[in-house]
Parts: C-alpha cells; sequence; structure tokens
C-alpha cells in the first residue's frame, strides 16, 4: 500500500513541477487552462462498494491537477473483454476534455480496475483479490491506491507507465503491488465507403448481334441395330428364297455404319423333275456390311451399303429311288457379294423404316446331282436380284451432344447524342 501512495505522490509531483521559493506577481495574462478530465464508470445499482470505491479514488488525487467524473453504466454479468471496454468507452471519449477512462468491477471474490486512455490501443487493469481476513475495507483502499495512480498517468497521458514495472506480463497481475496486466485491442475494421454522390451516368443498351456462324457436327458415335426380311431368287427351281437378318453395329459419324450379321433361310423341300428324289435345303448366312446415308429432308433419306458374306447350304436327302442309296446330310460353301439401295424414313428420333432394292453376285457356287451320271438337281444362280425391308434403331452411346452450336456476339453500342 504505502509503495502505491509513493508511485502516485511521484506522478502526482511530476505534473505540478517544483514549488516557487517565492510568489510570484500577479500575472495579467488569461487564466490556465481547465484542468484533465478522467472519468470512472461504476456499475449501475451497485453494491455501496462501488460508491465507497469512487470515494476513495477522489480523495487520494484531492488537491492534484485533476478533475474526477463519475458516470454509470449497466453492470456485467461477467468479466468483460478488452473489446467491449473499448467500444463502451467511444460515448465517454466524445467529450473532447476527457483523457482517460476508469472501469471499476467490483465482485465479492475480486475488485478489478481497467484504464483506457483516448486513442489507446491497449486496456491496463489490475485485479486486487479479496482476503477472507483482511476483508473489503483492505481490498477498497488498495483499489483506491491503485486507481489514483491509474487517474493521474491518464490525465498526464503517461498511461504506458502502468506497465513498467518488472513482473507485470500481458494477460496476467504483476508481482508488484503497482504492476497492471496488459490486454492488445484488435485493430478497428476500416469503415466502408461512403457512396458516391456523384451522378451516374447509365450506360448504353446491349445490342445482340447475330453473327453467321458454320455449324459443326459433334455427334458421339451410336450402337446401331438392323432387324430385316430378305428375299432374292436363288435357283431356276427356287424362284423365291426368303431370309430372316438381324445386324448390329456402330455409325463412326451420323451418315455412315458398320454391321456384322446373320441371316436365316426356312428349311425348303425340293422334288427332282421326275418326282423320285426329294432334298430338304436350309440356308445359313453370316455377312459383314456397310454404307452411306444421305438425307433427302423432311425425314426421308437414300441409303447406299454394301455387304460380303459366306453362305452355307445344308442338304438332307428324304427321298431316292428304291435302288439308290442316299447320301448323309452335308453342308456346301459359297461366297457372295452384294450390294443394296435402300429409302428411309425417320418414325422416331431413334427408329427409321427402310425399304428398297438388292443385288448380290454369288462368287463360289455349288450344284447339287442325284448321281455322278444324272443332270444337275441344283444349279444355284450366279446373281441375284431380291428386295429388302426392316427397321433401323439408334441407341445413343453416352450422353448426347448437340450436333451444331451457333455462335452468337453481344457487344455494346453508344447512343448517337444530339
Amino acid at each position: 500500500m504505502l509503495s502505491s501512495v509513493a508511485l502516485a505522490a511521484h506522478l502526482a509531483l511530476t505534473a505540478l513541477g517544483p514549488a516557487p521559493l517565492a510568489e510570484a506577481p500577479a500575472s495579467t495574462e488569461p487564466e490556465a487552462a481547465a484542468a484533465p478530465v478522467v472519468v470512472v464508470m461504476v456499475a449501475e445499482g451497485g453494491a455501496q462498494a462501488d460508491a465507497r470505491a469512487f470515494a476513495m479514488i477522489e480523495a487520494h488525487v484531492l488537491g492534484l491537477e485533476l478533475e474526477l467524473l463519475r458516470r454509470t453504466h449497466p453492470a456485467w454479468e461477467q468479466a468483460p473483454e478488452a473489446e467491449a471496454i473499448a467500444a463502451a468507452s467511444v460515448a465517454v471519449f466524445e467529450d473532447p476534455e476527457v483523457r482517460g477512462v476508469l472501469w471499476l468491477d467490483i465482485q465479492p471474490g475480486a475488485l478489478t480496475l481497467y484504464a483506457l486512455a483516448r486513442d489507446g490501443e491497449r486496456v491496463y487493469g489490475r485485479s486486487i483479490p479479496v482476503d477472507a481476513d483482511a476483508g473489503l475495507a483492505v481490498a477498497l483502499e488498495t483499489l483506491a491506491n491503485v486507481g489514483a495512480v491509474a487517474a493521474v498517468a491518464l490525465a498526464q497521458e503517461r498511461v504506458e507507465a502502468l506497465a513498467m514495472t518488472e513482473g507485470a506480463g500481458e494477460g496476467q497481475v504483476g508481482e508488484a503491488p503497482e504492476g497492471f496486466f496488459v490486454v492488445d485491442l484488435q485493430p478497428p475494421s476500416p469503415p466502408e465507403p461512403e457512396p458516391c454522390a456523384c451522378p451516374v451516368v447509365p450506360e448504353p443498351p446491349a445490342e445482340l448481334t447475330l453473327v453467321e456462324a458454320r455449324l459443326v457436327p459433334v455427334d458421339e458415335p451410336r450402337a446401331h441395330l438392323r432387324l430385316g426380311y430378305r428375299g432374292e431368287r436363288f435357283a431356276s427351281n427356287v424362284p423365291w428364297s426368303s431370309l430372316a437378318e438381324v445386324a448390329a453395329g456402330w455409325r463412326p459419324t451420323p451418315t455412315t455404319h458398320l454391321d456384322m450379321g446373320l441371316a436365316v433361310a426356312p428349311s425348303v423341300q425340293l422334288w427332282s423333275r421326275h418326282g423320285d428324289v426329294s432334298v430338304e435345303l436350309t440356308r445359313l448366312q453370316g455377312f459383314v456390311a456397310g454404307g452411306a446415308r444421305f438425307p433427302l429432308g423432311r425425314g426421308w433419306s437414300l441409303e447406299l451399303a454394301g455387304r460380303f458374306g459366306v453362305e452355307g447350304l445344308r442338304r438332307v436327302t428324304l427321298v431316292v429311288p428304291p435302288d439308290t442309296e442316299p447320301a448323309g446330310p452335308g453342308w456346301r460353301p459359297m461366297v457372295v457379294l452384294g450390294a443394296d439401295l435402300r429409302a428411309g424414313v425417320e418414325l422416331s428420333p431413334s427408329a427409321r423404316l427402310v425399304v428398297g432394292p438388292t443385288l448380290t453376285a454369288v462368287l463360289l457356287r455349288s450344284e447339287l446331282v442325284v448321281d455322278a451320271n444324272g443332270g444337275a438337281f441344283l444349279t444355284p444362280s450366279a446373281v441375284r436380284v431380291g428386295a429388302t425391308a426392316g427397321f433401323d434403331f439408334e441407341m445413343p452411346q453416352g450422353r448426347a451432344r448437340p450436333r451444331s452450336r451457333p455462335r452468337t456476339r453481344v457487344r455494346s453500342r453508344p447512343s448517337k447524342k444530339d
């Protein structure tokens, strides 16, 4: 306690200066400026200890060049943060005569003092525990001494001296009686810029200009399926042979296709010219095909395709003359090369109906005879003329993308002035 009083007296004497040896003559200059003001903030409706603390601090600074003012504030429910103290002190510093603010926080277990200077970047504090043996009176006397020291430091704008004591660290109570703890304030956020009072000149309206563009196809390859019928002349004694065919493949571009397929003809029974021999024939053909489609508009198109196939002819002898031994079942190979011309119409985005003529050349043929000395039983035609009809189905792979995207450009054209 004595060291706190000594420091208060030292600050006060430093502020007042040495006493004059003789009384100076009366001066005709104007009166000196008003004494610096320090405000002490106490809680509204606080206990009697708040009033006693202010009165004791006021008594310690009595006679010094300092004016101490008492103001009240809403009581805190818990220990305040440094930023809250700084924010609540803004209204106090609206008075230009105020040099600093002292905040008193009187709690049952401890008495705390906070000091903040005008335009200060730190809050200085001192917490004084209430000893159960010494009682509240001793703690209030210590608080009054510390408060007087802080008030003089604020009045003389020397608040940094409160932290210049060994043992007083940031955020903690120092070991020396006059030691203060120091909390740095966060720098305030910069104020928002005020709206410009200059007149706003409206921008000219944007003008949409269409630019001629070239359409570029970007379709992805699509799976392709064909289900169809094929009829053709097979031989002189088989003027029309029907086949069911299925082909699967893909379209590398929207107008071309590559397929692999299978065609099957139902079994047919043939009799010899004399009616003494009967044979059952079955045809099976595997082929590869490819072609291109030419759009005609309104969903119509014309398609030209070529095909290469290997055909197997299965023979089963059913009836022979009594003196003839029938041969066992067997296969005969044939190789064909053909062309199809098909007209198509779009039924939906993924289905088309196609129909058209066909022409097939048989590159490798096999004849059937009754015996070595007998005539030919079956001679396949070297050229087959026929027709085809069926359905084409398109199956997109992945996510379909638009086929073309026209380019547009938006530009602003300055308005003409009168």
